[in-house]
């Protein structure tokens, strides 16, 4: 069961990692387009990615925090 409560909030955090990214990358390519297709494109994909991955790896990191924090300190 962990197993699977594990999988679901890893697709979780990639979703909303994708989801924050996406409006990110929309925006950066409203920026910096300049009405150019290509760039806009450019912008936002890679304003999704960069965005989703650091989101995504910072909060599997936060969420895991407490765990590593507890498993620290019970080696005590």
């Amino acid at each position: 069961m962990y197993f699977v409560h594990e999988a679901l909030r890893r697709c979780r955090v990639l979703h909303l990692g994708n989801h924050l990214g996406n409006h990110l990358g929309n925006h950066l390519g409203n920026h910096l387009g300049n009405n150019n297709l290509v760039l806009d494109k450019f912008n936002i994909s890679v304003g999704r990615k960069l965005f989703g991955l650091r989101l995504s790896f910072f909060l599997e990191n936060y969420h895991s925090l407490p765990r590593q924090v507890q498993a620290a300190t019970s080696d005590q």
